[in-house]
C-alpha cells in the first residue's frame, strides 16, 4: 500500500518520459520512467531510484535484469543505503517477503 501510495504521488496525473531499454523473453517492453522534478531546467527524476531510495522497492537480480545507464551497481547502492535506514520493505525485518519468495509461493 506504501509503495503504491508513493508512486501515485510521484506520477500521479503528470507527464512522464519513458526510456525503453529493452525487450523481455515474452515480447514485453522494460523501460524506466521518469517524471520532472519540481524545480525546471533540473535533470529529470527517474521514479526507478526514488522507490528504491525510500525503501519501497528492490533491485531485481533474476535472469534477464537489465539495468538503466547508471548500472546495476548503483542500484544496489541505493537498495543497500534504504536497507540500512531500514525505511520502507527494510523496517519489516525477517517478516519481509522478497518479490522473488512471493513469485515462488504464488508459482502455479
Amino acid at each position: 500500500q506504501e509503495a503504491k501510495e508513493e508512486m501515485e504521488s510521484l506520477v500521479g496525473e503528470k507527464m512522464v518520459s519513458v526510456r525503453m531499454l529493452t525487450r523481455d523473453q515474452y515480447g514485453r517492453g522494460v523501460a524506466q520512467v521518469f517524471v520532472p522534478r519540481a524545480i525546471p531546467f533540473f535533470p529529470r527524476q527517474g521514479v526507478d531510484e526514488v522507490m528504491l531510495q525510500a525503501g519501497l522497492a528492490e533491485v531485481y537480480q533474476g535472469m534477464g535484469a537489465v539495468y538503466g545507464s547508471r548500472g546495476k551497481e548503483f542500484y544496489l547502492e541505493l537498495e543497500a543505503n534504504a536497507r540500512k535506514a531500514k525505511r520502507g520493505i527494510w523496517s519489516q525485518g525477517k517478516k519481509r517477503e522478497s518479490a522473488a519468495e512471493y513469485k515462488k509461493r504464488t508459482k502455479d
